[in-house]
């Protein structure tokens, strides 16, 4: 009868050790998944950011070229679009965890990322404007 009872409690701590040996390798399988996501991730916000630093430099630097002024803004605004999405795409999962998933409180959220973006859209549109500007008068 002992040998039945000790047998069936070694095939139980037998059993116990598997199943832990299978959730510490579940475990460090999705760990490994997660780091290779975020380094995924990394790089990819990386060249989105490089993307908008050439576009902004290529905005900058096209005052010196002639082209004309709805393409110019077209341009601007494109910048200052992918700017913003590419703030709202970074900063999501920590406005999820400030706001709790609460819709009005994400759109709140959002609507404070414009705000802070649209002096800075000003700024480029006058600089930008102001080289047009010197750069006829000089043509002329």
């Amino acid at each position: 009868m002992q040998d039945v009872e000790t047998m069936s409690r070694i095939g139980r701590l037998q059993e116990d050790y598997k199943r832990k040996v299978e959730d510490e390798e579940a475990a460090a399988l999705a760990l490994l998944e997660k780091s290779k996501r975020e380094r995924e991730d990394l790089l990819q916000y990386s060249g989105i950011l490089v993307f908008l630093l050439f576009l902004f430099i290529f905005v900058f630097y096209s005052g010196r070229l002639s082209f004309p002024s709805y393409i110019t803004a077209g341009i601007i605004f494109l910048a200052f679009v992918l700017l913003f999405e590419f703030a709202l795409v970074l900063l999501d999962p920590k406005i999820e965890e400030l706001t709790g998933g609460q819709p009005i409180l994400k759109l709140i959220a959002n609507a404070g990322i414009a705000l802070l973006i649209i002096p800075l859209h000003g700024f480029f549109e006058r600089k930008l404007r102001a080289r047009t500007k010197n750069r006829k008068s000089k043509l002329n």
